[in-house]
């Protein structure tokens, strides 16, 4: 997935306006635009601070990885904004669904 992509895909998974990520990271809300467009590509700084801002590695965020960005942060985010009793029951059911998916054997 190209990095316009990846960044778009992160951003809306986080449940953020283009407004509220340039706010956060301090990226002009055009040139975030330009970035989530394609029209526009990052330095290595601004890379940098997306990797961190996200919790993502770079290979992630430049498509690299094979793995889909979403998963991991709905978890992240879930992580730090659900009460612990929410938590434990996500952490059930993740488990529930790794031994489903195991093979046997």
């Amino acid at each position: 997935m190209p990095f316009h992509l990846v960044l778009r895909s992160l951003r809306q998974n986080r449940g953020l306006t283009q407004e509220e990520l340039a706010n956060a990271t301090g990226i002009n809300r055009s040139t975030l635009g330009m970035y989530e467009s394609g029209r526009r590509e990052p330095n290595f700084e601004t890379l940098e601070l997306f990797a961190d801002f996200f919790n993502v590695n770079m290979d992630t965020l430049l498509g690299r990885d094979e793995q889909d960005p979403s998963p991991p942060s709905i978890l992240l985010r879930a992580e730090k904004e659900l009460p612990p009793e929410d938590l434990k029951t996500l952490a059930d059911m993740a488990e529930f669904f790794l031994r489903k998916n195991t093979p046997k054997g």
